[in-house]
């Protein structure tokens, strides 16, 4: 595909996959798949980073239940790049409880004061009404949130877990060497 696609394409190829993967879907190039899912993460993907209260505070909800650990990621977009600053994985718990957690980790992250807009991404299954709860995830999420910070939600489907690893082994390192993903230190 390198050598007949535009050079647009390619860029945006270059751009969007890890090294490995744009190997693999643009050179024909068969790559030894590494043991790791997130290949592309080294130590150049832990920066210092501080969350502002004047920017969205991002978060990721996994809505597992169960033994299946519910997980959320808190982080924050500064131009192009993510930074992740806090995991929250709790097994046998609830949404209820998570956005208690949630509440606190942001309450003592920024002394007390609350950030001005927060997003949530996740999937559809949190639109689900369940036998344990009248309301869905997401709206135990707005109504908690709702009096304290401007909530906006953002859903879509699941990609196909392929899909999902290479786009983050491509924002952690893509072909041209650029890093977009990081843990904040």
């Amino acid at each position: 595909s390198s050598e007949i696609l535009s050079k647009a394409q390619i860029d945006a190829a270059l751009s969007d996959l890890a090294l490995d993967d744009y190997k693999r879907e643009y050179d024909a190039s068969f790559e030894a798949s590494s043991q790791r899912v997130y290949y592309s993460y080294s130590v150049l993907n832990n920066q210092k980073f501080q969350m502002k209260l004047d920017r969205p505070v991002i978060v990721t909800c996994d809505f597992n239940a169960m033994e299946k650990p519910m997980s959320w990621v808190v982080g924050q977009m500064d131009g192009n790049n993510t930074y992740w600053t806090k995991g929250l994985s709790f097994s046998y718990t609830n949404t209820t409880r998570m956005c208690e957690l949630l509440e606190e980790f942001l309450r003592t992250y920024f002394d007390g004061k609350f950030p001005k807009d927060m997003v949530f991404y996740g999937d559809y299954s949190g639109t689900k009404h369940t036998s344990n709860s009248s309301r869905s995830d997401w709206e135990i999420i707005i109504e908690h949130f709702r009096n304290k910070t401007n909530v906006a939600r953002k859903t879509k489907p699941c990609l196909d877990i392929r899909d999902r690893n290479a786009s983050t082994n491509g924002r952690l390192c893509n072909a041209k060497g650029e890093r977009r993903m990081f843990i904040a230190a």
